[in-house]
């Protein structure tokens, strides 16, 4: 996160989208496209926690652009091929093989 952003938006969270806005149902479906593995699947959300239900959402990078004046250089899709690569190559490293189900 660069310094300009957490100085503009102090203790704020941030969604770099890589230049197009996405819907977030979208991401999943990328996600398990890139990864070439893993399936979605759409259930209905558990009436008693609608309280916290935030719906569809749709994300995009205008806010961190304005506030640092850059944008991002890959697409979604570039950067989640590129974190599916990283964590498989580290994957003993996140993730215990015991409670993995000795993967």
């Amino acid at each position: 996160m660069s310094s300009e952003y957490r100085d503009f938006y102090p203790g704020r969270r941030v969604m770099v989208t890589g230049g197009r806005g996405f819907i977030g149902s979208n991401l999943a479906r990328q996600l398990v496209d890139v990864s070439g593995s893993g399936r979605t699947e759409y259930v209905s959300w558990p009436l008693e926690r609608k309280a916290i239900d935030i719906g569809s959402f749709y994300a995009a990078s205008s806010k961190f652009k304005g506030a640092v004046g850059r944008a991002p250089t890959v697409s979604l899709r570039e950067g989640l091929q590129r974190a599916v690569a990283f964590y498989r190559q580290h994957y003993d490293h996140y993730v215990d093989a015991a409670a993995a189900g000795s993967t």
